[in-house]
């Protein structure tokens, strides 16, 4: 069949085949939930790795990360998320399809947690020499016709300069463009640690962005990780997931 008979699909129906494999985000608070990234605690309102990273990073960040969904490794949406960087369609789509229902859908709050309209649609440089045009974040949310038009390859990593896991370090990124005054949607693929997001986001305020708000595909949650197997986040994850909720 040519490209052009091919029938097409709607993020809708991509979403709803694929979202029973993505892990809900637990509300904030709610199931002993790290207040910056969302992801579980136990004892404190942050996590290990936001602990050390709000530390450093500036305060205009703290409360600008929202994730879209979780994802336990393993699990099969983890899979996906590591399979994408392949170029694999049948991963990409459901990310694609995510990340598209979720911020049309939440464009309100997104307005009003960056203090107006996004201006930038940028995506975390690679730390691996790949460029912009390279990364397959860039192909997969260039799916997505709201965030495409805004899709810009504003920042890039200084080779040479590492990003170790829950260190702030801004100084690993530099904008090749003037956002000077801009207001910044933030889109990261899998928050690890959360310190390569972080320290973009920084290198953008550093560089005159008014605002960044960063947005995860997926926050990750290792499996049996830190916490015990009865903690309650873990249960939260469970429930059916809903691009519709706002996790904050």
């Amino acid at each position: 069949m040519s490209p052009e008979r091919r029938p097409t699909v709607s993020a809708e129906e991509v979403y709803r085949a694929a979202h029973p494999e993505f892990g809900a985000v637990p509300a904030l608070r709610a199931f002993e939930t790290c207040e910056e990234c969302l992801g579980p605690v136990a004892a404190y309102t942050r996590c290990p790795s936001c602990r050390r990273l709000f530390s450093d990073a500036p305060a205009q960040l703290e409360g600008m990360v929202v994730p879209m969904s979780t994802a336990r490794n393993p699990s099969p949406w983890y899979s996906k998320l590591v399979a994408y960087k392949n170029f694999d369609p049948a991963a990409q789509m459901p990310i694609a399809a995510l990340v598209h229902l979720f911020t049309l859908h939440h464009a309100r709050p997104i307005t009003e947690l960056l203090g107006g309209e996004a201006d930038v649609v940028a995506i975390v440089p690679s730390t691996r020499g790949k460029s912009f045009q390279q990364q397959p974040l860039r192909e997969t949310l260039a799916r997505s016709p709201h965030l495409r038009e805004k899709l810009q390859g504003v920042v890039s990593h200084r080779p040479g300069i590492t990003v170790p896991r829950r260190t702030y370090t801004p100084e690993a990124f530099a904008c090749t463009e003037s956002i000077q005054g801009t207001r910044v949607l933030l889109v990261e693929d899998l928050w690890v640690s959360g310190s390569k997001a972080i320290s973009t986001a920084g290198a953008m305020l550093e560089a005159g962005a008014a605002s960044v708000l960063i947005v995860p595909v997926a926050r990750l949650v290792e499996a049996p990780g830190f916490y015990p197997a009865e903690h309650p986040y873990y249960a939260a994850m469970a429930a059916p997931h809903d691009y519709t909720r706002w996790p904050r």
